[in-house]
């Protein structure tokens, strides 16, 4: 089932008609028989008197319009197909696609070009949708995709690449409910997620569990991205290499909410339990802005909840409401408070 929110404008000129301003009318546009208002549109009036000679400004209604009638897609040619029709929608006004209980997925799927923005949800519930030995999704080429009470799982089986992919101006929306779980990247980086040249919002929902057993980024691989938290959690991610949470490569990491917890390396030779920083010169840098949330993780074994590689990445450390706690750090001073200070949500998603 495919809905979709209308809330541009159009002038259509009507003449030999008597109506008033309000009344709904139903008239063909170009994508059929839909319900509009017409009210008067005095701008550029011609004449006086009746309607007869005056424009009418049609708005189609703000309730979404339902433009493919099925029930709700459960299998994985039905959600290629919906995402294949979904075409016209913003990033502001995504096209809505309603899920059954859950999908099975065997390739995956791409969401590409600058007129497709979807925002995928269950008809009630959560939707749980598997993989076989690809992504799940790759969103690119401008377009963007929501999950919302949506569970994208990996179960833990090991493939050469992420959950999702990320790239060329593409956009990812975690609201609320969505998980990103269990993906297993192998040798490549990002288990749950891979970022290139792309924004992906976590503004809800939880990116957990996910490994990367051979390369950078157990939770995510950012790489010359806007990863901007504003709520949610990243947790209980690992990688064998840097950044068991997040790796940042010359990327920047917005924390305006949420959490960053419990994240860690797995080869002490490596570092940054749940965030590492790598930029490459003064015009690439990789940057931590933090204003609000939580970033936490005891020092384990030697590893730094969050390190900085280099000179040219950037975090001044927590500002006023960020709340950074490391233990026994023995190198820059980032500490608040301890452990006992610190309350974290636990994962209910």
């Amino acid at each position: 089932m495919i809905k979709k929110h209308y809330h541009h404008l159009v002038t259509h000129s009507k003449k030999f008609i008597q109506v008033s301003a309000g009344i709904l009318l139903v008239s063909q546009i170009a994508l059929g028989s839909l319900p509009v208002y017409a009210e008067e549109d005095t701008s550029n009036q011609v004449g006086t008197g009746s309607l007869m000679n005056k424009s009418l400004k049609l708005g189609m209604l703000r309730t979404p319009i339902t433009l493919q009638v099925a029930e709700p897609i459960a299998t994985e040619a039905g959600l290629v197909t919906a995402i294949a029709n979904a075409t016209g929608g913003t990033v502001e006004h995504p096209v809505e696609i309603i899920l059954g209980d859950a999908i099975n997925l065997v390739n995956g799927i791409a969401v590409s070009g600058s007129d497709r923005h979807i925002l995928l949800k269950p008809e009630s519930g959560n939707t749980k949708i598997t993989r076989g030995s690809n992504a799940v999704f790759v969103v690119y080429n401008n377009a963007s995709l929501t999950l919302e009470d949506v569970t994208l799982d990996g179960e833990d089986t090991v493939s050469d690449g992420s959950l999702i992919y990320v790239d060329s101006n593409g956009t990812l929306n975690l609201n609320n409910g969505s998980k990103v779980t269990r993906g297993n990247s192998g040798v490549s980086g990002g288990g749950g997620i891979f970022a290139s040249n792309a924004t992906v919002n976590i503004n809800g929902g939880t990116i957990s569990e996910n490994k990367s057993e051979g390369f950078y980024g157990g939770g995510i691989h950012a790489r010359s991205s806007t990863i901007n938290v504003n709520s949610g959690s990243i947790r209980d991610n690992s990688s064998n290499q840097h950044g068991g949470g997040i790796y940042v490569d010359t990327s920047i990491i917005n924390m305006n909410g949420g959490q960053i917890v419990d994240n860690k390396v797995t080869d002490s030779s490596y570092n940054g339990n749940n965030i590492y920083l790598s930029g490459s010169d003064p015009s690439n840098q990789a940057t931590l802005n933090t204003t609000n949330g939580v970033i936490y993780n005891e020092k384990i074994s030697g590893i730094d909840s969050i390190y900085k590689a280099d000179n040219f990445s950037n975090w001044d450390g927590p500002k006023e409401k960020a709340i950074v706690i490391e233990r026994n750090k023995t190198k820059e001073i980032y500490d608040i408070g301890t452990k006992e200070d610190l309350v974290v949500t636990p994962d209910t998603t």
